[in-house]
């Protein structure tokens, strides 16, 4: 017997387009009326579904479908997910991914941060689960990495190796830091942080 998720996603790659007008009526949303969704679905197979997981049981669950491994952000150090991606590799050869909150600075990099890190943290708190309270400095110790290029590479490239990470995404944007900020950070793990990535 077909695990639900399973038997949907099989189903989801067997199913026909679908119409270009949809009429529908439900309980928890306003009904729709000859509505055309866009962009219209055209890749076959659908693509790639990442399963967000910090457990064990999504981490089977991803495995039992074959399906790529997303651990999360939030704000821990990604060590404590080696048993969760250990057991995942142990049943699936599929990738994992780990999205990272990264701030990148020639000079004072943890100083320009800290004040939107800290904004940030302190709206994620509730989302951790640990209930404790968060330590910034030792937040840009760890799971936030924060620094000049190399450092914020070598940071990098040290989860890389800890997890056996296929992806890492980069969150940039975070705590209300200002445009400019945003861009130069970006600029600069383009140019310099980029080319030193090992993984």
């Amino acid at each position: 017997m077909k695990l639900g998720a399973e038997a949907h996603l099989g189903a989801e790659e067997a199913a026909p387009r679908p119409p270009e007008d949809v009429t529908w009526r439900g309980t928890f949303r306003s009904p729709l009326e000859g509505v055309t969704t866009t962009p219209r679905p055209v890749q076959r197979p659908h693509p790639t579904l990442w399963v967000g997981s910090g457990s064990a049981a999504s981490a089977d669950l991803a495995a039992e479908l074959g399906l790529p491994l997303m651990l999360p952000s939030t704000l821990r150090d990604p060590g404590v997910y080696l048993d969760v991606v250990a057991g995942y590799r142990r049943h699936a050869p599929g990738r994992v991914a780990l999205p990272s909150h990264v701030f990148v600075a020639e000079d004072d990099a943890r100083e320009r941060w800290r004040p939107y890190l800290q904004a940030y943290a302190t709206f994620a708190s509730p989302w951790r689960g640990d209930g404790r309270e968060i330590d910034i400095d030792a937040l840009m110790e760890g799971a936030a990495i924060c620094g000049g290029p190399s450092e914020v590479a070598d940071r990098l490239n040290a989860q890389q190796k800890l997890l056996g990470l296929d992806a890492h995404l980069v969150l940039i944007d975070i705590g209300g830091l200002p445009p400019d900020e945003v861009l130069a950070a970006i600029r600069l793990f383009g140019e310099k942080v980029i080319p030193q990535l090992t993984g």
